[in-house]
């Protein structure tokens, strides 16, 4: 009877090393299921057609094509949710450009960068308050806008945390 119990045990540990990797299914299917956020000009969707355009749309379906993986566009997935969409198995890549940062490299793997894109601020026309003084941003009376989970929100909330 111990060596029935020990046995079960020892299965059910070794169930979760058993699960089938992405990578494993990717190989054994062909196909690969690409998660996406839009961002002109990189990545596009026809509001009419659903049909996907861009950089990123035109580089990933020829990588596709150079490793024989049929390319499946599965999911809009956010900037904030992509990790989570990853690690649930719903996608087996996040097909957009994202920028690489220590919080998100705690639970993905990033692969080298395609480009290098900068980031930059702009203001009203005629404001001039910030004009050789960037620290005049960090103030609780200024609004810096940004999407979350996009990079510009990340930089914004370490480098001007009273904005």
């Amino acid at each position: 009877m111990r060596t029935l119990i020990a046995l079960c045990l020892f299965i059910f540990a070794a169930a979760p090393a058993l699960a089938e990797s992405a990578y494993d299914r990717v190989m054994r299917t062909g196909e690969i299921r690409c998660g996406y956020a839009l961002q002109e000009p990189l990545l596009m969707k026809d509001p009419n057609t659903g049909a996907l355009s861009g950089v990123f749309y035109d580089y990933l379906e020829a990588l596709g094509k150079a490793l024989s993986l049929k390319v499946v566009w599965a999911e809009e997935v956010g900037w904030g949710d992509f990790p989570a969409a990853l690690n649930s198995g719903r996608i087996d890549a996040m097909c957009s450009g994202i920028w690489p940062t220590a919080g998100r490299a705690r639970v993905v793997d990033f692969t080298a960068p395609v480009y290098f894109n900068a980031i930059n601020a702009y203001t009203g026309a005629g404001t001039t308050r910030f004009d050789g003084n960037l620290s005049a941003i960090n103030d609780p009376g200024v609004t810096i806008a940004t999407m979350d989970g996009e990079m510009s929100s990340i930089i914004a909330a370490a480098d001007f945390p009273r904005a």
